[in-house]
């Protein structure tokens, strides 16, 4: 079994994560999870008739803060056994062959109010956020549009989008290293044995 592992990892180098949820607002989330279930059970104490509403309140805060922990943490890209994974919405993750995806490239989206057109050169750096840009091959049509969770981006025109402010820090040399991974699955794709289209590339409910 290990020399399985073994050699599956060194047939896959790349396979894992490759672009990562921020998990830098999960302090923030914690510290204020914690800070409601602290406030509810000295509620509690103090006023015994509410113990059971304020225990229960507790309880669910804090499973919610758990899940949404879990889904901001969540990959937003992944790769295996050719396969990316794409993930830009908390219920859902989207399976793309390898050889669809073309490259990678860096972009940014304006965050905030939308301004108008008369208002567009008066945008602020700071208003806008780094963003990854997947494209898929015009040839892949049935990949070329997929429903996501705005805020983590978005999948129109073959162009899979993910919003940098949800996400690991994006630059200019990550989108670098995301396009030298690529180039390196694709001239390794012929070692790993192609598998089901069928079993793969459905679209996962998690």
């Amino acid at each position: 079994m290990k020399l399985r592992v073994l050699m599956k990892a060194q047939s896959e180098p790349f396979a894992g994560a490759w672009i990562r949820g921020n998990i830098r607002p999960l302090t923030a989330i914690w510290m204020i999870s914690m800070g409601v279930v602290i406030v509810l059970g000295v509620t509690g104490i103090v006023l015994p008739f509410l113990a059971w509403i304020c225990g229960t309140i507790a309880v669910l805060f804090f499973v919610a803060a758990l899940f949404l922990g879990l889904w901001q943490s969540s990959p937003r890209l992944e790769y295996r056994e050719g396969i990316f994974f794409v993930r830009l919405s908390p219920q859902h993750r989207h399976a793309v062959p390898m050889a669809a995806v073309e490259c990678f490239f860096l972009g940014s989206q304006h965050i905030g109010p939308q301004s108008d057109s008369s208002q567009q050169d008066e945008i602020k750096p700071g208003h806008r956020t780094s963003t990854v840009v997947m494209r898929i091959a015009e040839r892949e049509t049935s990949l070329q549009e997929r429903k996501t969770f705005e805020p983590w981006g978005s999948w129109k025109s073959g162009a899979v989008v993910f919003q940098g402010l949800w996400c690991e820090p994006i630059d200019l040399e990550f989108v670098k290293k995301l396009n030298i991974k690529l180039s390196e699955v694709k001239k390794d794709q012929s070692v790993i044995p192609p598998i089901s289209i069928e079993s793969s590339c459905h679209e996962a409910l998690l």
